[in-house]
């Protein structure tokens, strides 16, 4: 129980994968016949790493003690540099069959609103001995940061399109009202300490952005942008299957009155040593001014920012008249994230009702097994549920963990 309240507490704390691509289900059974309407509705919500765990993720966002048996094997079984990322996606989306565009009744018009959230970090080995071990086992070495990286977005989308009503094939234009922007860009962080002297010095350079703070509230719009979200669905040759092609979020944000902190600076502190750099605030460290003792300017600014879009590529291949096999790949243009591989097995159990199995790799995550069961009820009721990490549901030792739900309606 603690494990899904944690999990539930990354959601509201990060306020994708995303809920993309057209259901398999309707591009290898089609759309019942005389539908005038489908209305969907689908929610879901993923983390991943490639080195932390649901235990630490719990620890961190509802609350405990991690212990120090923890942060070893956390810290032992890291990567130099390593990556982690979240997101949240809720949407509501409509596609009309009654309605022709451009005269032609080959197209539809479709439209729909959803709220994305999405963050992502990566970092170096050494910033997590710095944050949990502190910096007196390591006197004497410099614990260098490397490059890190690390962003949150978070918007709401106001869109409408067309699509084909054979094969689904859509393009939307959407508003984009965008709630919060912060981005963290670290391209040189080396930590020293003396064993002597106990003297610390640290030599950086690093950008730090954040959307307008003079706004307040959990959905207040701070930009105002657009974007893009399509589907291409090509049937193969004798109805073998789908070769399909979607991007989300392709589009941009006008983050008005951001502010910027930058800061490219080297300076010592005299006899500083810190157990536990989580529990040390800058007052008791007895700094006199925070901004001016670290070199950081601040400017207000107005930019525009793009979104955390990515791009998916898929085939589907029938075997015979139940079941299928699937391949895809999905690329998230981000520091933190790898191309996430997926290969997919589809096979129809009882009447309306088809299971699958998938093997995913990459993202910010390692390999994972994913379940997923779509349901079609009495020619009107679609329902859609699963997760791509069936194995982080289960345990707080995975690296990770995803659940989606959706819901349509034919009419």
């Amino acid at each position: 129980m603690k494990k899904v309240l944690g999990f539930i507490a990354m959601v509201l704390l990060i306020v994708n994968n995303t809920i993309s691509q057209t259901h398999s289900y309707w591009l290898l059974k089609g759309i019942p016949e005389n539908t005038k309407q489908i209305l969907n509705l689908g929610v879901e919500a993923s983390w991943g790493s490639n080195s932390l765990n649901n235990e630490w993720l719990s620890e961190m966002t509802i609350g405990g003690h991690i212990g120090r048996e923890q942060k070893n094997l956390l810290f032992q079984n890291m990567e130099d540099y390593n990556r982690v990322g979240a997101a949240f996606m809720g949407e509501l989306t409509v596609y009309s069959f009654v309605d022709s565009v451009f005269g032609s009744q080959q197209w539809g018009l479709t439209g729909g609103v959803s709220h994305v959230s999405a963050t992502n970090l990566y970092f170096g080995k050494d910033f997590f001995d710095l944050v949990y071990f502190g910096n007196a086992r390591t006197a004497g070495d410099t614990l260098d940061f490397g490059k890190m990286y690390g962003q949150l977005q978070s918007f709401q989308k106001f869109g409408i399109g067309i699509f084909n009503k054979e094969n689904l094939s859509a393009l939307r234009l959407s508003y984009v009202s965008g709630i919060n922007y912060l981005n963290l860009q670290v391209d040189r962080a080396r930590w020293f300490t003396s064993p002597t002297t106990g003297v610390t010095s640290l030599d950086y350079d690093a950008t730090y952005e954040q959307a307008d703070t003079t706004k307040s509230g959990a959905f207040t719009s701070r930009g105002q942008g657009f974007c893009i979200d399509a589907d291409l669905n090509i049937p193969m040759k004798k109805d073998q299957g789908f070769f399909a092609i979607s991007v989300r979020n392709i589009g941009y944000t006008h983050w008005q009155n951001s502010i910027q902190y930058t800061a490219d600076s080297v300076f010592t502190w005299d006899g500083i040593e810190i157990g536990d750099i989580l529990n040390v605030s800058a007052d008791s460290i007895g700094l006199p001014s925070w901004q001016d003792t670290l070199g950081i300017s601040g400017e207000r600014i107005s930019n525009w920012r793009a979104l955390p879009g990515s791009i998916q590529f898929r085939m589907i291949k029938k075997i015979n008249s139940k079941s299928s096999y699937e391949a895809g790949i999905m690329l998230q243009p981000n520091y933190a994230a790898l191309p996430l591989v997926s290969l997919g097995y589809n096979h129809f159990v009882a009447k309306g009702l088809m299971l699958t199995e998938r093997l995913n790799y990459g993202g910010y995550g390692r390999l994972a097994v994913g379940l997923e069961m779509q349901y079609l009820l009495g020619e009107k009721l679609f329902l859609r549920a699963g997760t791509q990490h069936l194995w982080g549901v289960m345990s707080r030792q995975a690296r990770g963990s995803n659940a989606f739900l959706g819901l349509s309606l034919v009419l």
